[in-house]
């Protein structure tokens, strides 16, 4: 039977559909497609119709599902959580850098190779963060200390320990935000030994994926050499060039989606649908992996804007942290509606209470 048969007007919701409610928004653009036939019916005016046309277009609008995504993540003040977790991470990210630094010298020598490769890895990955000549926010003389007890890796120690945790911890806040559920299970102080776990695991991935590029040209140049020797042949060097960066690439992707498996299953502790996770991390790593090519490109625009003047590197390198934690609450926002559309509009996982209930506005006590 059509589903255009027969009158669906009737009275308007309590409530407007929300963006996790994927039959209700269906619902009311049916609602508004029969208005508008009945105001034809009527012999409406062309400025009468035109309010009904649009309702319908904003309607149809409204249910696709890119639109719900979108209208979800404002709904919960994704863009403003981005921006206050994108302002800790820049100081985790120089104090990472302090303590790394000091790391490789105690335990891999002051080898110019071994720094420089670094170097590449970390520009590669945030542009405009190290100043490699053509400016940046940490000068490399700040890291050329690699002595294991200074007092610039004992500040930042504590800085890293403090922002890192602060930023796991909101990030954990931000995605149990988007699945309307509380910050926490249980009380909110249990969450911190969940924090700091997550927190060196995140840091063993991201000095993994630092060096992915350098292992994986080590491993395909061993190899290669290898058949070579055999007698099999080497190879053209586009051969060495194309696979090398083939298998950096995978590494990557693969070590992203890993990152983001361990902030929304590990961190946030969220147990939503297999699907729902899978486009989460996927959505992510994808995201990330865009970030990493496009990212020197918008560090760059932000950085020649002449109002800027000497903060434009700062600035530049915020645009970067404040993009990737976009990404990430982004592809959070994207898992919510998958879930929801297989939970009948449920966004909250099973087995977790409700933080967030949408009620009108006439119910509240003491409105007049």
């Amino acid at each position: 039977m059509s589903t255009r048969a027969g009158p669906r007007t009737g009275p308007a919701p309590e409530l407007p559909p929300r963006a996790i409610d994927r039959h209700g928004m269906r619902r009311e653009a049916l609602r508004q497609r029969a208005l508008l036939r009945e105001k034809r019916a009527a012999g409406a005016g062309a400025l009468g119709l035109a309010g009904s046309v649009l309702a319908v277009a904003l309607a149809e609008t409204y249910r696709r599902m890119p639109v719900r995504v979108v209208l979800h993540y404002l709904f919960h003040g994704g863009p403003l959580m981005a921006a206050g977790l994108s302002f800790v991470l820049i100081f985790a990210s120089t104090a990472l850098l302090v303590m790394g630094f000091s790391v490789i010298g105690v335990f891999l020598g002051n080898d110019p190779l071994v720094r420089d490769a670094v170097v590449e890895a970390v520009t590669e990955r945030v542009p405009g963060l190290l100043d490699t000549g053509d400016g940046g926010v940490v000068p490399l003389e700040l890291l050329e200390d690699t002595r294991p007890f200074t007092l610039a890796t004992v500040i930042g120690a504590a800085v890293l320990f403090f922002s890192g945790w602060r930023w796991v911890s909101g990030v954990r806040l931000a995605f149990r935000r988007l699945f309307e559920v509380p910050p926490a299970q249980g009380l909110p102080i249990a969450a911190v030994p969940r924090d700091l776990l997550g927190l060196l695991l995140l840091g063993v991935l991201l000095a993994l994926s630092v060096v992915a590029n350098g292992a994986a040209s080590g491993l395909l140049g061993f190899l290669l050499d290898t058949a070579g020797e055999l007698g099999w042949g080497s190879g053209p060097d586009w051969l060495r060039t194309g696979l090398t960066w083939a298998l950096s690439t995978l590494l990557v992707v693969v070590l992203d989606a890993l990152f983001a498996l361990e902030l929304v299953r590990g961190v946030a502790g969220l147990r939503i649908t297999r699907r729902a996770l899978t486009v989460t991390v996927l959505a992510a790593a994808a995201g990330s992996f865009a970030l990493r090519y496009i990212g020197g490109t918008v560090v760059a625009g932000a950085t020649t804007n002449p109002y800027l003047l000497s903060v434009a590197l700062v600035v530049g390198v915020l645009l970067w942290f404040y993009l990737f934690n976009q990404i990430l609450l982004f592809s959070a926002a994207i898992g919510a509606i998958v879930h929801a559309d297989q939970r009948g509009g449920r966004v909250h996982p099973d087995g977790e209470n409700v933080a967030i209930t949408v009620v009108p506005m006439a119910t509240l006590t003491g409105r007049r």
